[in-house]
């Protein structure tokens, strides 16, 4: 599997491949199946793929494509609140005048038309 696509796309093409095996008779157990469908997750998954390995639930082909959907979501929505949060980051550089022209001969910081610290 790889990152370009969609990991619940690409989980159900596999899935595809079993059921033209069950068509030819060939049947393979239901463990084997979905250990596959982990050890395939793309290299950025690891950390999830290690969770479900060591997870001591069997799952079934169902229950994993529910968990990889919920995974894949999650991710998604991650990466647009990492884009949005870059987008909106400001720098503070300390008091500006917000007034008109230069700012007033001897008027302190503070004073009106001044924000910041």
């Amino acid at each position: 599997m790889t990152d370009g696509k969609s990991i619940f796309a690409q989980a159900h093409s596999f899935l595809n491949i079993v059921s033209d095996l069950k068509v030819a008779e060939i049947t393979l157990p239901v463990e084997f199946l979905v250990g596959v469908i982990i050890e395939c997750l793309p290299k950025s998954w690891n950390g999830y793929k290690k969770k479900l390995k060591h997870d001591e639930k069997q799952y079934t082909l169902e229950s994993l494509l529910y968990h990889l959907r919920i995974e894949e979501d999650s991710r998604k929505r991650e990466e647009k609140f990492e884009d949005l949060s870059k987008a909106n980051m400001v720098e503070d550089r300390g008091v500006k005048w917000v007034g008109r022209g230069r700012a007033p001969t001897g008027q302190s910081r503070g004073g009106p038309g001044w924000i910041g610290r």
